[in-house]
């Protein structure tokens, strides 16, 4: 598993460690992984014009964030209130939480479940 993010820009850095303080200021978490675009160093930021018109396109962050038990997984008011408070704070890429609970990530991690491995 990779932990270093030096292929990101630093304010991508930056931006991952503000919703990473939010997240544990909101949130008992076992584990917080980020998968998807940003680790494969396959993301985007492009903005063009076309017509007058403005055309942007950012790649999202994407975020499994593993917790104890069902409970947690499912209060839905804790994790639209972290994605909020991002928002809030001035995180500019979009987020996209996945949120999961250790038993079931285990299980499906047995299993052989691609996304999980």
């Amino acid at each position: 598993m990779n932990k270093v993010l030096g292929n990101l820009p630093e304010y991508k850095r930056d931006e991952l460690e503000k919703i990473l303080a939010i997240i544990l200021e909101h949130a008992k978490v076992e584990m917080v992984i980020l998968f998807g675009s940003h680790v494969k160093d396959s993301w985007v930021s492009h903005k063009y014009v076309k017509d007058d018109n403005v055309y942007e396109y950012n790649s999202d962050f994407d975020l499994l964030i593993v917790v104890k038990n069902k409970k947690m997984e499912e209060d839905f008011g804790v994790w639209d209130a972290i994605e909020s408070e991002c928002y809030k704070q001035g995180v500019r890429t979009w987020i996209s939480l996945i949120v999961d609970n250790i038993h079931d990530v285990n299980e499906q991690l047995a299993l052989g479940r691609y996304f999980y491995s």
